[in-house]
Formats: C-alpha cells, sequence, structure tokens
C-alpha cells in the first residue's frame, strides 16, 4: 500500500471528542461490496476500544491532529488568565456550548469551559450549594482531555499537569 498519511505509525495523536490515541496501523476493510482504507487508532483512556477513521473522509480526518507542541502547550497556558469564564444561564444552551467544546477537542475551548464551570462552582459554595452532575460531568471530561494532551505534549503524567500549570501561572 503506498501510503500518504499525515501521522507515522506509533505516533500519539488526539482525536477529537475522544482524546489521546495511538496512531496503530493503516488497514483495509470490506463492506458489503467496497474495500475502504482506515486509519486504526486505540485511545490512551480506554485501552479496549478501537477506533477506525475512514482515510477517504475529510470529515473524519479534520478529526485528528497532532499533539500540541511543548512551545504551543506553553503559550495556551500563558493565555489562560485572559481566557474569558461567562456562565450561560439557559441549561440547554449550557449543555449544547459544553458539549460543542469537548467535541473539539480545541483547547482554548476546553479552558473557557473548566474555567466557566469553576467560577461556578465556587459560587455555588459560598452559597452552601453544589453544582450539578452535568455540569461536573462536563468539567471533568473537559479537564481529562486538556491534562491527557498537555501531558503528552510535555512528556509528563496527566496528574502532573495540574502542579505544571500553577507553576507557569506564576
Amino acid at each position: 500500500m503506498e501510503e500518504n498519511v499525515l501521522f507515522k505509525i506509533g505516533e500519539y495523536v488526539l482525536y477529537k471528542g475522544t482524546g489521546v490515541c495511538r496512531f496503530e496501523d493503516i488497514t483495509e476493510r470490506e463492506f458489503g461490496q467496497k474495500v475502504r482504507k482506515y486509519y486504526v487508532l486505540k485511545p490512551l483512556e480506554e485501552a479496549r476500544s478501537t477506533i477506525y477513521v475512514p482515510a477517504d473522509s475529510e470529515k473524519s480526518l479534520a478529526k485528528i491532529r497532532k499533539i500540541l507542541s511543548e512551545d504551543e502547550i506553553k503559550a495556551i497556558i500563558n493565555e489562560m488568565p485572559k481566557e474569558s469564564a461567562d456562565w450561560i444561564e439557559d441549561a440547554n444552551e449550557r449543555k449544547s456550548r459544553f458539549r460543542d467544546a469537548i467535541n473539539s477537542g480545541e483547547p482554548r475551548r476546553l479552558i473557557r469551559t473548566v474555567k466557566s464551570i469553576y467560577s461556578r462552582r465556587q459560587e455555588l459554595l459560598k452559597r452552601g450549594k453544589k453544582l450539578n452532575m452535568a455540569d461536573a460531568q462536563f468539567m471533568k471530561e473537559a479537564q481529562r482531555l486538556l491534562c491527557d494532551e498537555f501531558a503528552m505534549g510535555l512528556h509528563m503524567k496527566p496528574d502532573e499537569v495540574d502542579s505544571f500549570i500553577a507553576e507557569q501561572l506564576k
């Protein structure tokens, strides 16, 4: 098979909405009468899962991108204080925005999501209240996606990312 591939087998990539994946293989699969080429991705978070991305689908390929470099990550971290954290009162609109941010895999959108929910949580805590489950889940997922990618790009463990970010923002 001649290959004109943007990624190398063994390389780590980001698959939007899923997170960091290992680019495992390029394979062909037959469905019905048609044989298609697929890129095979293994999510880090779900070792038993496999994602087959049709190599001829621009929409599917647009969901894969290279992991951010150390310099790109540091630039994003330095911009974090400037990111707005506006709260959306309408629950349906908020869920839709948070879901879109997570599915985008775009770090700045994920940061805005985390900041917005974190600020809301702090505000609720002052009044003796808790964050609702949906918002807490969106925050957890956005943080996971950010930490996994940042850890990969910074060559560290995901649980070291928070302290690295805190150190960079001092």
